[in-house]
């Protein structure tokens, strides 16, 4: 899959957060802290490259880049954006959209839901 820049912005504000891999050890996904962080640099690398190989990567990061959409807090101050002059309505939508496709991508690949948190 080849990533968009605003997808790339979407992953990564969750990858930057600095704690993908304490949720993952503590949802017992993970047992070693050390393995966690290796997963989430790993995807870091992958998503700066733009591309992802969704069907041939590692168990620990497919994990890492679910939790990228599912503990996304990119949308979180949207409105708040919207209204300050911040973004527009259109990068609103297209961000959505981006977020839409990423969803789609990654639930094929893994045969099952996979949703970017929206508040």
């Amino acid at each position: 899959m080849k990533l968009t820049p605003i997808q790339k912005d979407i992953l990564l504000h969750r990858l930057d957060s600095g704690c993908i891999a304490e949720v993952l050890v503590e949802s017992d996904y993970m047992t070693d802290l050390y393995s966690a962080e290796a997963a989430v640099d790993s995807v870091t690398v992958k998503v700066k490259s733009g591309v992802l190989d969704l069907e041939s990567m590692p168990q620990t990061e497919c994990w890492v880049l679910e939790d990228c959409l599912d503990g996304s807090t990119y949308f979180a101050d949207e409105d708040y954006a919207i209204e300050r002059n911040q973004t527009t309505k259109s990068k609103s939508r297209t961000a959505h959209k981006a977020a839409d496709a990423l969803e789609d991508a990654f639930s094929q690949a893994w045969n099952r839901q996979i949703v970017c948190a929206r508040f």
